[in-house]
């Protein structure tokens, strides 16, 4: 909310949110309540803002990573699942971000 009006007024910017590639479904599992509405409300404020700042010059994108290796996702079957043939690692979001 704050920052909005300074990119607007200098006609550019970019937003970057961080949100998970099942964001945009609907997926019921025991304890994720939490974390289901926050990441599909990061979608839905990705969407609204693209569509209000762009005219403004201002992009937003969402990051939308898949399994990440560690906790729950180390399992075997996930990797098969994965085309890259591995499990992501958190450097590969930090790589996206800063190149």
């Amino acid at each position: 909310q704050k920052v909005l009006p300074l990119m607007r007024k200098r006609g550019k910017g970019h937003i970057i949110n961080i949100a998970s590639m099942h964001a945009g479904e609907v997926r019921a599992r025991p304890n994720t309540l939490p974390y289901a509405i926050a990441k599909s409300g990061v979608i839905h404020l990705t969407h609204t803002l693209a569509k209000t700042e762009g005219p403004y010059g201002i992009r937003v994108n969402a990051i939308c990573p898949g399994f990440i290796e560690g906790g729950e996702h180390t399992q075997l079957e996930l990797i098969k699942k994965v085309p890259l043939g591995r499990l992501g690692q958190p450097e590969d979001g930090a790589r996206f971000l800063f190149t």
